[in-house]
């Protein structure tokens, strides 16, 4: 587990590659293209290169498992390995949207023990520390249970495909806009929305980071069998993924599951 100053260190990283990326962003074209699932661009490798040089020179010893690097993906089965997406929401970066983030978590015996998460443009830096907490900008979080009113999140201006289906048949309250899937994850454990699902294959770099901090805050991430997500079997998920803000929230996962029933 990381100690205090290791942990200001990674922030004042993230918070400088973030200058890096908006200075990028202002200066540069930033051209992407989709390979399968996943938007790639340049800039992806430019964060890439300083998150390894950063982390490397803080713990020498730990493998890094980066989205961009296929041959380091091997280490997910070691002792302890940082895992990162250097830029989780590229099309939102690249389409001049503030909704991405820097994100990484630090797995030790197959579980994140310590995660950041950081959105350049909203100035949000979001931690977690196993069983000590999840913050935003140093403030600590406690998600309050608000399950009488359902505001969902996803990453289009309004509901689309299943998670319009869920919108329309949980009555849920209010719809939220957002880019990055790990941002989402944060929107939850913050308070801002309270479900969050995605019908999608996923990753674990998608997901570590996030899901510690959200499980920090009091807040739940299953697949869709409805398990938590394990991180000693592979690096894809192929199930999709639900977030909730509470365990007095369950109802909703177990109504989402039965609505996927109806659409496979």
């Amino acid at each position: 587990m990381l100690n205090t100053y290791e942990c200001q260190k990674i922030e004042k990283l993230l918070k400088d590659i973030g200058k890096v990326l908006i200075d990028f962003k202002k200066n540069y074209q930033n051209n992407g293209l989709w390979v399968k699932t996943q938007y790639k661009s340049e800039v992806d490798l430019i964060s890439e290169k300083l998150l390894k040089n950063g982390l490397y020179k803080l713990k020498p010893g730990i493998p890094i498992v980066s989205e961009e690097d296929l041959n380091s993906h091997k280490f997910y089965k070691s002792e302890i390995y940082w895992i990162i997406d250097p830029i989780d929401g590229t099309a939102s970066y690249c389409n001049g949207f503030s909704g991405y983030v820097i994100q990484l978590a630090l797995i030790e015996k197959d579980e994140p023990i310590n995660s950041f998460i950081y959105c350049p443009e909203l100035k949000r830096m979001y931690t977690a520390t196993k069983g000590r907490g999840g913050r935003l900008n140093g403030k600590k979080l406690c998600i309050k249970n608000n399950s009488k009113n359902i505001i969902i999140v996803d990453n289009y201006p309004n509901p689309e495909g299943f998670t319009k289906m869920v919108f329309q048949k949980l009555n849920c309250s209010k719809y939220l806009e957002s880019g990055s899937l790990g941002l989402k994850i944060c929107l939850i454990a913050s308070g801002e929305a309270n479900l969050f699902i995605k019908n999608v294959v996923v990753k674990d770099w998608d997901l570590a980071p996030g899901d510690l901090l959200l499980r920090e805050s009091g807040g739940y991430l299953f697949d869709f069998k409805g398990e938590k997500i394990k991180y000693n079997t592979s690096l894809t998920k192929e199930e999709g993924i639900i977030a909730i803000n509470s365990m007095e929230n369950y109802k909703l996962v177990e109504n989402i599951l039965e609505l996927r029933s109806y659409v496979k």
